[in-house]
């Protein structure tokens, strides 16, 4: 029966049928066989003075970005320690000091490192975004890197640790929960301080033989958990 229907009718009930008319016009586009995909993780477009251009990315720039991004991630845990002892416990306690007392509402004065981190971050991952080359490149992994430990460090402290919001599995995940009952200890103020770091905190902790104080920590939290 379709054999025998005109073109000009085909045509009609193309218009009226709005599923025919699109794979019609899907047929009509350029082929990009052996093109990349517009939003490939190997391509990069980038707006240059009012104009779209885009191309593959160099391999020394996606090695430098990843290189970056992880040396970034382990490095914020460094910073981290540095400046929770000699800054946050030092000379900006009166802001950090809101973060050792009961919190009263959903936010404290201490929030406000967090947002100060979050500034480089934006930054850098803006610049590498809208920039081609190695060292827009190496400033996007490092924006990554930091983007990256500040979530960790959000679910890790602020959920697992202090409950501010629910974390789901991250709470079964064995080295967290000893990453929170170092972080515990800290708050305890049992080894002046220390750890001052957070992912790294057991093992400060056995730096100063605090080792069987997160034991009994750790065994408390998991107490805690089964009840």
């Amino acid at each position: 029966m379709a054999a025998g229907l005109s073109g000009s009718t085909m045509a009609s009930f193309a218009v009226k049928n709005p599923l025919l008319a699109a794979a019609a016009r899907f047929r009509t586009l350029p082929s990009r066989a052996g093109r990349p995909l517009p939003f490939s993780p190997f391509t990069r477009t980038a707006r240059r003075r009012g104009q779209e251009t885009g191309g593959e990315v160099p391999m020394t720039e996606m090695l430098g970005t990843f290189a970056l991004s992880v040396g970034a991630a382990v490095g914020m845990e460094f910073w981290a320690q540095w400046a929770h002892k000699a800054l946050w416990h030092a000379s900006l306690w009166h802001m950090h000091e809101s973060h050792h007392r009961p919190r009263d509402g959903p936010f404290e004065l201490n929030d406000v490192f967090a947002i100060i981190n979050a500034g480089p971050a934006i930054a850098l991952l803006a610049y590498g975004f809208f920039h081609r080359g190695l060292i827009p490149g190496l400033c996007f992994g490092a924006g990554l890197g930091i983007t990256l430990f500040g979530m960790a460090y959000m679910f890790v402290h602020d959920g697992l640790v202090h409950r501010r919001f629910p974390v789901g599995p991250i709470a079964d995940v064995p080295y967290f929960r000893r990453v929170a009952a170092a972080h515990k200890i800290h708050h305890m103020d049992k080894f002046e301080g220390v750890p001052y770091g957070l992912f790294l905190g057991p093992k400060e902790l056995e730096d100063v033989g605090g080792l069987d104080e997160l034991e009994q920590e750790l065994a408390r939290i998991n107490r805690t958990r089964s009840i």
